[in-house]
């Protein structure tokens, strides 16, 4: 495959501009263009406002040469307008394959303290690049996405260092037509704060989103199990 020339990041959270999957965007659209790449932004949630915006983002696809996904896990899966997105671009990909490969790879985050709960969301990444013709570079997985918070990767917490680095890398790569190596998903992987830790501070967050919605008497209700009793655990 040879270097490609430009990039386009496509951005799958809702949050858009604040979201953790943006600031992720941000580091390697930094790193791309430090290796000479003319980089373009798109947010998922952006596309769908007019049948123009679509058509538009149709036309940047098939003028780049390489493509990123970065995107958040809902449910296990891509948030939907990333799965219509996709779908419309495999569609519009339909018998160009040959004439225009392109380098696709993902970036998923999630906010669980294990990245392998990414790993589905990446095959169906993986997927996709394989029924739209473009050339499979690989993915990273971030788990423990909340420590994050949608803040600059200059603001967040020490071990966002690793994730920077695994950009860095990543970009590297990308940037000479070759797959993300493993050793910027080892890096991405590694988890940014010990188990026990982040699920206590998780616990805190949940504690306070509630008591800020005035719902901490309803934090063990279970209304979809009949033998449980509504405030009870």
């Amino acid at each position: 495959m040879t270097a490609p020339k430009n990039a386009l990041i496509l951005i799958g959270s809702p949050r858009l501009k604040k979201s953790t999957s943006a600031r992720l965007a941000a580091v390697l659209e930094e790193h791309l263009e430090k290796q000479g790449l003319k980089v373009a932004r798109l947010y998922s949630r952006k596309v769908f406002a007019s049948p123009q915006n679509t058509k538009e983002l149709l036309a940047q696809i098939d003028t780049s040469d390489l493509l990123v996904l970065i995107s958040p896990l809902y449910v296990d899966s891509l948030p939907a307008p990333v799965t219509r997105l996709l779908e419309i671009v495999a569609e519009n990909r339909r018998g160009k394959e040959a004439s225009s490969p392109k380098l696709f790879a993902a970036i998923i985050n999630c906010g669980l303290p294990d990245s392998r709960q990414n790993t589905c969301a990446l095959n169906i990444c993986r997927i996709f690049a394989r029924h739209s013709g473009l050339v499979w570079a690989g993915g990273l997985s971030l788990a423990s996405g909340e420590i994050i918070g949608g803040r600059p990767l200059s603001q967040a917490q020490p071990g966002v260092r690793r994730i920077k680095k695994a950009l860095e890398v990543a970009a590297v790569f990308l940037a000479k037509g070759q797959s993300i190596p493993n050793r910027a998903q080892q890096l991405m992987e590694k988890p940014l704060a010990p188990w026990p830790i982040y699920l206590w501070m998780g616990s805190i967050w949940f504690y306070r989103a509630a008591r800020r919605n005035k719902a901490t008497s309803k934090m063990h209700d279970r209304p979809y199990d009949k033998r449980a009793v509504p405030g009870k655990r």
